[in-house]
């Protein structure tokens, strides 16, 4: 071989080498991962209500047979069908459509879903889903007024969860509309 011919040879034995070694670290790296999981899986536990201990591993297998899990499977498939039956899928090749129906997909997601949790305190303080800001709060000084620890003496730790619980609620919708009046001026 002729010196130039040489230094390229070498050049290219190098980088196999470093693929090489990448590969074999990160196949390295995947084991170690795939044996850990598997350790926690079988060691790790879940104490129930009625303190009974649980492996993690049949935990997440009574989940996912769950009615639970494939509720929510079932609600991934509808959303995904509803989604992309407009024009069979996201992909509009630079119309702009495409983010638009991923946003409405999003949009029906966080409503599904109840993602900030909006659907779920307007529940706690037996609001409907269009409540406005006048009857968030008189909802909330009703209900706070009515479990307040102090005006229930003989079933306090009920009335303190309760009030707890929509305080709680409150303060989440605060939050959220507070971050919507944000997002309104910026716009």
């Amino acid at each position: 071989l002729r010196p130039r011919q040489q230094r390229s040879s070498l050049r290219r034995s190098r980088q196999r080498g470093l693929c090489r070694r990448a590969l074999n670290v990160g196949l390295g790296l995947t084991l170690l991962a795939v044996v850990w999981t598997g350790v926690v899986l079988m060691n790790a536990e879940v104490t129930s209500e009625d303190g009974q201990k649980i492996t993690l591993y049949d935990a997440l297998r009574n989940f996912y047979n769950s009615p639970a899990w494939d509720e929510t499977l079932h609600t991934f498939g509808k959303l995904y069908e509803e989604a992309t039956r407009e024009r069979g899928d996201f992909d509009d090749e630079g119309t702009g459509q495409s983010d638009d129906r991923w946003e409405r997909f999003f949009s029906k997601f966080k409503d599904v879903f109840d993602v900030d949790g909006e659907h779920r305190a307007l529940m706690d303080l037996g609001l409907p889903l269009n409540a406005t800001d006048g009857e968030v709060k008189a909802a909330h000084r009703k209900l706070a007024k009515q479990y307040h620890p102090d005006r229930n003496p003989g079933k306090q730790q009920e009335a303190s969860d309760k009030f707890m619980k929509i305080q709680e609620a409150y303060e989440t919708l605060q939050r959220i509309r507070d971050l919507r009046k944000k997002g309104a001026r910026a716009n």
